[in-house]
């Protein structure tokens, strides 16, 4: 024990050397001269700090957030005389926007809730410790808040597809974190839908297991997890139809045909809801290798070849093609003179 020396009246003010532990204790003197004999334990302790504990360090944010919500965590200072953490966010880099605090808190993360979607925060943390003496400000840690789904669609079929394999487009876009992936759903004459899978880039390249009316949707997912409520209706609708019309029958010719000119006809090719075209030739030779004339893609069971000369013996043959583009084999010919 050291004696800070004697005084007249309470209290005194004392300065400590140091950061330290300090026991005290007093001893009285009468005016008389009379000394009281120092006690055995001190009258009182305390203990002198004044280093502030180590400033926390805030856990890295990820660049965007899913919700409205953020739990942010910083490292735990305890080991240096923290007690308690005081956190914070705002919508600037400067912190003069407070949005939220936490006030002092024993734990090393906090939830900040009602944030608003597509706005970025800072967040940044102190400490401090039982003395009430407070560490600086961390550096801060930012995130953008995303709490909006993304938005996608398959892009319009043509009414037929003759492969079996072909590509499915889409569009996709997202306000703030950016599309991560596209699922691709489709179902067949009217059954239930099944996912073709997730896809990162269009278009995507769809394989039917066979013939038939194809629906498709898409649904997009964003970069923080954001899901896209599946639509009602199919985005696109497509038949897929790879078979052959049966070949058409050309009806019998005379030998022969009065004129220049003469009209040839065949039988009708029904397909499944599809629309069938017929092409129809003429040749002066059986191989057909001498195409005298051709009625091109049309509707109609029958043509009229003219400018056809006298004397001259022609050849036809038709052969039928659906809307899919699937064409039959050329029908067996006949001839008129």
């Amino acid at each position: 024990y050291s004696s800070f020396g004697s005084f007249a009246s309470s209290p005194i003010s004392f300065t400590a050397a140091g950061d330290g532990v300090y026991d005290f204790y007093t001893v009285a003197t009468d005016n008389v001269g009379n000394t009281e004999s120092a006690p055995g334990t001190p009258d009182a302790s305390t203990t002198v700090d004044t280093g502030a504990p180590k400033t926390p360090t805030m856990t890295a944010e990820p660049t965007y957030t899913q919700g409205t919500s953020n739990t942010v965590p910083w490292s735990d200072e305890s080991g240096s005389g923290a007690s308690e953490y005081f956190a914070q966010a705002a919508t600037d880099a400067g912190f003069n926007a407070i949005a939220d605090s936490s006030t002092w808190i024993a734990g090393t993360s906090h939830g900040f809730t009602g944030l608003t979607d597509g706005q970025i925060y800072y967040y940044r943390v102190k400490a401090r410790d039982n003395d009430q003496i407070e560490s600086g400000w961390s550096a801060s840690e930012s995130s953008t808040q995303d709490d909006t789904a993304p938005t996608s669609s398959a892009d319009p079929l043509s009414t037929y597809q003759g492969t079996l394999t072909f590509d499915v487009a889409y569009t996709a876009s997202d306000a703030t974190s950016g599309v991560a992936s596209v699922e691709l759903f489709y179902k067949v004459d009217g059954g239930g839908y099944s996912s073709y899978g997730s896809f990162a880039s269009s278009p995507i390249s769809f394989t039917a297991a066979g013939d038939g009316v194809y629906d498709f949707y898409t649904v997009a997912t964003d970069n923080v997890g954001n899901v896209e409520t599946a639509p009602g209706t199919p985005d696109a609708s497509t038949e897929v139809d790879t078979s052959t019309p049966s070949n058409p029958v050309l009806n019998a010719e005379p030998a022969y045909t009065a004129g220049t000119e003469n009209t040839v006809s065949w039988g009708a090719v029904t397909m499944r809801d599809s629309p069938v075209s017929y092409l129809a030739q003429r040749a002066t030779d059986a191989g057909f290798t001498a195409i005298a004339d051709s009625s091109g893609w049309i509707a109609g069971t029958s043509h009229n070849f003219t400018g056809l000369t006298d004397g001259q013996i022609y050849y036809y043959r038709v052969k039928a093609r659906d809307a899919a583009l699937n064409e039959s084999a050329w029908s067996a010919s006949e001839l008129s003179l």
